[in-house]
C-alpha cells in the first residue's frame, strides 16, 4: 500500500479508515495464462468471480516476468488488440492510462514532495545499475549465477555447445535471466562519450542501484539451507566479490561526480529513486524495466532519451548520441 500511495494510485489521503480495507493481490499473468479470454469483460468477470466480496476492498495487480510468456502475451494482445506489449505506449488505451497515472503521481508529489539532488539548470542524467537480483561470480573451478532466489553453479571445465557449435562464452548458452550483468566499465565508456559531446559541467547526475544486499542475503540463505555448497575458501572469495562490487558502484559515482542512491532498504531511497527516474532527461540503464516509470509518469513535452546497455553496440550508442544532440531541455524544468 505504501507504493500505491506514493505513486498517487490510492485514495488513502482522504480516508481515515483506509488501513482497515481488505487488500487482495491478483497475479494478472496467472489469470491470463489460465483462460483465453475473448474480451475485457470476460477478464473482469473472471477476476470478480474469484473474490468473495467486492465491498470495501483494494485489488493489487501483481505483474511478474511471466507476463511475457507466449500464451500470456498472446492473450494480452488479443484483449488489447496490439501486436506487441511495447505497443502499449502508442495505443489510445496506453495514452489514456499514462495521462491518468502521471496526473495522479504529480498530485501526490504536490502533497508529498520528494527532494532529489538534480540541478534544474543542467541536463539531468540518471544511471540505473541493476544488481540486487543478478550476480555472476567467477571462482577458479566454477561460476556462480544468481537471479532473485534462483541459483545455478556451472562447472568451468565443461565446454558448452549449441547446435553443435562450441560457444565462445558461457553467457551465450544461458537464459536471459542468468546473463552476465553489464559491467560498470561499459557505463563509464558511455558517460565519457557524453562528456566529450557536452562537457562534464552540462550534467547534473544521479546514479541509482539496488546494490548487492538482497543477493548476498539470498546466497547466505542458500548456503545455510544446504541448497548449494561452497568450500570455506570459496565462501571467502564470494564475500570479497560482494565487497568489491559494492565498492565499484560507489567509486564509479564518485569518479563522475554523481550523487548516489544505493540500496533498496528504505522507503526514502525508494521514493528518491522513483522520482529521479521520472525527472531525468537522459537515462542510461543496464537491465530491467524500473526506468520505464519515466515514460509513464513524466509530463514534460520533451521525452527523455534512453540507452540500454545490455546489448550495446557502436550503432545503438550512436543512435543514443544522435537523439541526445537533438534534445532540448524544457524551459523552466
Amino acid at each position: 500500500m505504501f507504493v500505491a500511495s506514493f505513486l498517487g494510485m490510492s485514495n488513502s489521503g482522504d480516508n481515515s479508515d483506509f488501513n482497515t480495507i481488505s487488500n487482495i493481490t491478483i497475479d494478472i499473468a496467472k489469470v491470463l495464462d489460465s483462460v483465453l479470454f475473448q474480451n475485457i469483460g470476460e477478464l473482469k468477470s473472471r477476476i470478480e468471480d474469484s473474490i468473495s466480496s467486492l465491498n470495501s476492498i483494494t485489488i493489487n495487480f501483481l505483474v511478474t516476468d511471466r507476463i511475457y510468456n507466449e500464451k500470456v502475451s498472446a492473450n494480452f494482445q488479443k484483449l488489447f488488440g496490439l501486436t506487441s506489449l511495447e505497443d502499449c505506449h502508442s495505443s489510445e488505451l496506453g495514452k489514456s492510462f499514462r495521462e491518468f497515472a502521471s496526473t495522479r503521481y504529480w498530485q501526490a508529489r504536490s502533497r508529498q514532495p520528494v527532494s532529489i539532488p538534480f540541478k534544474q539548470d543542467r541536463i539531468r542524467l540518471l544511471v540505473h545499475i541493476r544488481r540486487g537480483d543478478r550476480v555472476w561470480v567467477e571462482l577458479p573451478d566454477k561460476t556462480l549465477l544468481m537471479h532473485g532466489d534462483e541459483l545455478l553453479i556451472v562447472d568451468n571445465s565443461v565446454k558448452y555447445s549449441e547446435n553443435n557449435y562450441i560457444l565462445s562464452s558461457l553467457s551465450s548458452s544461458l537464459p536471459n535471466k542468468f546473463r552476465k550483468p553489464v559491467s560498470v566499465d561499459v557505463i563509464k565508456e558511455v558517460i565519457e562519450q557524453l562528456f566529450i559531446e557536452y562537457g562534464r559541467s552540462a550534467f547534473s547526475m544521479i546514479v541509482i542501484s539496488d546494490g548487492y544486499k538482497r543477493a548476498y542475503q539470498e546466497l547466505n540463505y542458500a548456503l545455510r539451507s544446504g541448497k548449494i555448497k561452497l568450500s570455506q575458501s570459496e565462501k571467502k572469495q564470494v564475500n570479497l566479490f560482494f565487497q568489491q562490487q559494492q565498492k565499484e558502484i560507489i567509486d564509479f559515482a564518485k569518479s563522475v561526480n554523481a550523487e548516489l542512491i544505493l540500496g533498496e532498504d528504505s522507503k526514502v531511497k525508494f521514493m528518491k529513486s522513483v522520482h529521479a527516474v521520472v525527472c531525468a532527461d537522459f537515462i542510461i540503464k543496464t537491465t530491467g524495466g524500473f526506468t520505464s516509470l519515466n515514460r509513464l509518469l513524466r509530463v514534460q513535452d520533451s521525452p527523455s532519451v534512453f540507452l540500454g546497455t545490455s546489448d550495446l553496440t557502436p550503432q545503438t550508442l550512436e543512435v543514443f548520441l544522435t537523439e541526445a544532440r537533438h534534445f532540448r531541455k524544457p524551459y523552466g524544468s
